[in-house]
């Protein structure tokens, strides 16, 4: 079967991370300008606000209200008619900057901890990553621990398992969601062999489609690692990818021009694109 074609819909951006659908919007945040914005059917762009310690990972609490990481000053930011307020700081709680985020039907907020100085230069280790869970009324509690750099996470269709892209340690992780918002039975969904997963999202089948930035592609793979479709994006960074559409049809791609050093300096040209994959997205419980 062939791989689906992406047609780019957004430029623009500087370094989009975190797509997300919600309320007919594709939404993301930027790592460069430092807003959170989305997008509209007919290109309209709204920007939604701005966080100087940069934002990362993007979701949506139990009452539709946008939910942001902070990377640098380690908290949780809500934005009430697009005016920020903490909603959590997590700096106790993290040993290094956040990352991306992943809210499930209950509003807890399960946050990643690079384990790294930076956002930008993964060969600066400082300690082994984590997931922090952060519930509606904004306790926090570490909720997995040794992994090897947290980056996309996503919560299963049927609202009960969250998998973790783990970029150094090139495997897809999976956990139960307890009752009670803690991770338990951990085990491996799938070992990505040479390639570094960043972003994801999961369809209706159950597969992953992950962001390979240095291998310039989204992938699509099954429990046990076989892939399926492949969707290149050369000379771009495949960052991250999310379903959307009213059918939930569509798999929205972020991706960069960009290298290491180039980023590192807040160099980079960003973009959302879009194509129509064969098996289409899942709903949530309890989301739109």
């Amino acid at each position: 079967m062939p791989s689906p074609l992406l047609t780019p819909v957004v430029d623009g951006l500087g370094y989009p991370e975190s797509p997300r659908w919600h309320a007919g919007r594709i939404w993301c945040t930027d790592f460069l300008s430092r807003t959170v914005q989305s997008f509209g059917p007919d290109g309209s762009r709204a920007v939604h606000g701005y966080l100087p310690g940069q934002p990362s990972g993007l979701g949506f609490g139990t009452d539709g209200q946008p939910l942001v990481v902070s990377v640098y000053d380690r908290k949780l930011i809500r934005f009430e008619n697009d005016s920020p307020r903490i909603a959590a700081d997590i700096a106790p709680f993290a040993n290094s900057p956040l990352n991306d985020m992943a809210v499930s039907e209950s509003g807890t907020a399960y946050i990643g901890v690079l384990g790294l100085e930076t956002a930008y230069l993964p060969h600066t280790e400082i300690g082994s990553g984590r997931v922090v869970a952060v519930s509606a009324d904004g306790e926090c509690r570490i909720a997995a621990t040794d992994l090897g750099v947290p980056n996309g996470i996503a919560i299963a269709p049927d609202g009960r398992h969250l998998i973790v892209a783990e970029t150094r340690g090139r495997r897809l992780t999976e956990f139960r969601i307890a009752d009670d918002g803690s991770l338990a039975d951990r085990c491996e969904f799938a070992d990505c062999g040479d390639r570094m997963p960043d972003g994801i999202t999961i369809d209706a089948a159950g597969a992953v489609w992950m962001g390979c930035p240095f291998s310039s592609e989204f992938v699509r793979v099954e429990r046990g690692g076989r892939v399926l479709e492949t969707i290149p994006v050369p000379g771009k960074w495949a960052i991250a990818c999310v379903f959307g559409g009213p059918d939930l049809d569509q798999l929205w791609c972020a991706t960069a021009q960009t290298t290491r050093d180039e980023l590192f300096r807040g160099k980079a040209a960003g973009f959302l694109e879009v194509c129509t994959p064969a098996t289409p997205g899942a709903r949530l419980p309890g989301r739109e």
